[in-house]
């Protein structure tokens, strides 16, 4: 299940913090976080996000990049999922 709900990726760090936090009101659940107009966008935020680059809520999370076609257009979605809090 993959919801649209965080518009905008580029915008301040703390602001990136707090519109992740409605993801974590549905652990397991798949995330479109965002959408970049180059095929690589995607998955250099995602290796931020996993590598510590990028401040995220505290706990467990999963992030995939993938390329899609939406409409006549290829670009790169970013997906998260909160697993859970840290044990």
């Amino acid at each position: 299940k993959v919801f649209e709900r965080i518009p905008n990726f580029k915008m301040p760090e703390p602001k990136k913090v707090a519109v992740l936090k409605p993801v974590t009101e549905e652990p397991g659940v798949w995330f479109a976080v965002a959408t970049f107009s180059t095929d690589s966008g995607a998955g250099v935020v995602k290796r931020d996000l996993e590598d510590g680059g990028r401040m995220i809520p505290p706990g467990k999370w999963e992030f995939d990049a993938r390329r899609v076609t939406e409409g006549e257009r290829r670009v790169s979605k970013l997906f998260c999922r909160y697993i859970g809090p840290d044990t």
